[in-house]
C-alpha cells in the first residue's frame, strides 16, 4: 500500500511538471499566433491593442488555473491538497506582504521612469486608456496572476513536497521551471525570476498558503502598470495631461 501510495505521488509530480510545460508552451503558441493577433485585429479594431492583451491573459486563467485545477482533481484526487487556497496566519500574510510591496514599490517608481521600461509598459498600447480600460486590466491582471501563483506555490510546490522531493529539490524544481517559463520574456526577467521566486517560496512556506504569492505579485504587476501609465509621455487615463 505504501509502495503503491508512493509511486502515486510521483506519478502526480509527472504529471503537474507536464502540465506547468504543457500550459505554457499552449498559452505562448496560441497568444503569439497569427491567426489568433489576425482575429482581434479584425474583431476589435481601434481597440485590438486593448483586447491583444487582456485576452491572453484570460488564456493564462485557462492553461494555469482551470485546466491543472480539473485535471489534477480528477485524476489524482488524493493528492490534492487544497489547504494552501485557505486564507489563515493572516497577521503573517499582512507582515509579508506590506514588507515585499514596501521593497517592491520604490524600485517600480524608479524603473517606470525610464524610457526603456516604458517602451514596454504599460503593455495596452492603447493612447487613452478609459476607466473601464483600467478596470478590465487590473481584473485580467489579478485572474492571471491567481492562476499563475496557484500552478506554481500551489500545485507544483506542494505536490513536490508530498512527492517526498524534500523541501531543497521541491523548491529547486519550482524556481528553475518558474525561471524557465520567463524565458520568453528575456533574459532580465529570467533573473529576476529566481531571487522573487525564492522569497515567495519562503513567504509560502511560513504562511502555508499562496495569498502572500498572490497579493505580492498582483501588487507589483497594477503598481508597475499604474505608474509606467503615470510616467508614460504618450499613454493616458482620460487623456489627462501630466
Amino acid at each position: 500500500q505504501g509502495h503503491h501510495n508512493a509511486m502515486q505521488q510521483k506519478e502526480a509530480l509527472f504529471w503537474v511538471v507536464i502540465l506547468v510545460l504543457l500550459g505554457f508552451f499552449a498559452y505562448y503558441r496560441i497568444s503569439g499566433a497569427k491567426f489568433f493577433q489576425g482575429w482581434i485585429n479584425r474583431t476589435f479594431d481601434q481597440k485590438a491593442p486593448v483586447y491583444a492583451v487582456l485576452f491572453p491573459r484570460l488564456l493564462g486563467v485557462l492553461f494555469f488555473g482551470l485546466i491543472p485545477y480539473v485535471v489534477m482533481r480528477s485524476a489524482f484526487p488524493d493528492h490534492f491538497d487544497a489547504s494552501y487556497l485557505q486564507w489563515h496566519n493572516g497577521d503573517r500574510i499582512v507582515f509579508w506582504t506590506l514588507g515585499l510591496l514596501s521593497l517592491i514599490l520604490p524600485v517600480i517608481w524608479i524603473s517606470s521612469k525610464k524610457a526603456a521600461h516604458l517602451a514596454q509598459y504599460p503593455q495596452i498600447r492603447y493612447p487613452q486608456w478609459t476607466p473601464g480600460i483600467l478596470v478590465a486590466s487590473a481584473l485580467t491582471w489579478i485572474g492571471y496572476l491567481f492562476a499563475y501563483e496557484f500552478l506554481f506555490r500551489g500545485l507544483l510546490f506542494t505536490v513536490s513536497l508530498s512527492a517526498d522531493l524534500g523541501l531543497t529539490w521541491a523548491i529547486a524544481l519550482n524556481i528553475v521551471l518558474y525561471a524557465l517559463v520567463h524565458w520568453p520574456k528575456g533574459k532580465v526577467e529570467v533573473l529576476a525570476s529566481i531571487p522573487f521566486g525564492l522569497i515567495i517560496i519562503w513567504a509560502t512556506i511560513d504562511t502555508g498558503n499562496l495569498w502572500v504569492a498572490v497579493l505580492a505579485h498582483c501588487g507589483l504587476a497594477l503598481s508597475d502598470e499604474w505608474l509606467s501609465l503615470y510616467h508614460h509621455p504618450d499613454i493616458h487615463l482620460k487623456q489627462t495631461k501630466k
